[in-house]
């Protein structure tokens, strides 16, 4: 599903018997930045991406963007 208001930001609601919940994804030129409410799913959403992609997983965010996030 895209953002209507924001063109670079897109979630996937996943609903199966393993997990539940919500990847949001925000892609600003070639910075990708991958959020959710949950981990499994996260990682999940990752994999399919690199699949498809070549991606550096940088892990936990620690700069995006210029901002330091703690």
């Amino acid at each position: 599903m895209n953002c209507k208001i924001e063109y670079g930001v897109y979630a996937k609601n996943y609903e199966d018997n393993r997990a539940n919940g919500r990847v949001i994804l925000w892609l600003y030129i070639d910075d990708l930045l991958i959020m959710g409410n949950n981990d499994e799913l996260i990682r999940k959403c990752k994999e399919e991406l690199m699949k498809e992609f070549e991606i550096n997983d940088l892990e936990r965010l620690n700069y995006f963007l210029g901002i330091e996030f703690t």
